[in-house]
C-alpha cells in the first residue's frame, strides 16, 4: 500500500491493509463512525430487541466478511506505537441494481450459526433488518462515484493528531491507484466534524436527502463526491 506523506507521520504512524484478525478493531470503528451525532449506532437499533451486542455482531460481519460496504481487507488501518487507531474502508460498489444495504443477507445464516443463534432470532433480525432498511435498491443508497470511503473512525485516544485528514489523504491515492478518476462519501446531517473533515479534503455535495424523504424519523444524509484528478 502507498503511504501519503503528511503531518500524522511525525506522530510515529504507520499504514497498513486489515485482515480478519482486525475484525473486533473495525467492529469498534465502525461502531464509532456510526454513533454520530447519535450516540448509538444504526446497529444498536437494529439488535437492541434481540438483546444482541452490536459490537458482537460487526465483529461476526466483518470476521465472514459479510459486509456489502467493502471487504475487511479493503479497510486502511492507521497504526501508532503499533497498534490500530484509525481506519477506513475503500471499495467499489455495484454499479447494478444489487442489494446496496450494509449486508450481505446471504450470510446471515453464517453470522447466526457464527452467533449461536436459533432460527425465530435470524428471522426476527431479518424482518427488522427489512422493515428498517427498505427496499434492497433505496435510491439514496445509489452510488455517486465508483468508488466509495466508509466507515471512517479514529479511536478518542488517538484524537487530534491529523488521523481523519490522513485517512482521507491514503484513500485518496487508494482509489487512484485502482484507476478512478472520482471518489465518494456520505454524511448524517449533524456529524459536523466529518463533514468539516470531507470538505477540507476536496469533496463537494453531490445531493442531499433531507429529513422529510425518511419521513422525520432520520435527520437525513448529505452524499459528497471529490475529483481525484492531479
Amino acid at each position: 500500500m502507498q503511504t501519503v506523506a503528511t503531518e500524522s507521520n511525525r506522530y510515529g504512524i504507520t499504514v497498513r491493509r486489515a485482515t480478519l484478525a482486525d475484525a473486533a478493531f473495525l467492529a469498534r470503528i465502525d461502531q464509532i463512525a456510526a454513533s454520530v451525532p447519535f450516540e448509538r449506532s444504526l446497529w444498536d437499533d437494529l439488535l437492541e430487541p434481540l438483546g444482541v451486542s452490536p459490537h458482537t455482531f460487526v465483529e461476526a460481519m466483518f470476521t465472514l466478511n459479510a459486509s456489502n460496504w467493502g471487504r475487511t481487507e479493503e479497510f486502511i488501518v492507521l497504526e501508532k506505537d503499533g497498534q490500530p487507531v484509525a481506519a477506513c474502508v475503500v471499495f467499489e460498489p455495484p454499479q447494478v441494481q444489487e442489494d446496496r444495504r450494509p449486508l450481505r443477507l446471504e450470510k446471515l445464516t453464517d453470522i447466526a450459526t457464527h452467533l449461536s443463534w436459533s432460527d425465530s432470532m435470524t428471522e426476527e433480525f431479518q424482518q427488522h433488518y427489512e422493515v428498517f432498511w427498505g427496499s434492497r435498491n433505496t435510491p439514496f443508497l445509489a452510488p455517486q462515484a465508483p468508488v466509495l470511503i466508509e466507515s471512517v473512525g479514529v479511536v478518542p485516544e488517538a484524537r487530534g493528531l491529523g488521523l481523519g485528514k490522513r485517512l482521507m489523504q491514503e484513500a485518496f491515492a487508494e482509489a487512484r491507484q485502482r484507476g478512478h478518476d472520482t471518489i465518494g462519501i456520505m454524511v448524517i446531517h449533524g456529524n459536523d466534524i466529518a463533514r468539516s473533515l470531507y470538505e477540507s479534503s476536496g469533496f463537494k455535495p453531490y445531493i442531499t436527502y433531507h429529513a422529510n424523504y425518511f419521513d422525520y424519523g432520520f435527520p437525513g444524509v448529505t452524499k459528497y463526491r471529490a475529483s481525484l484528478k492531479s
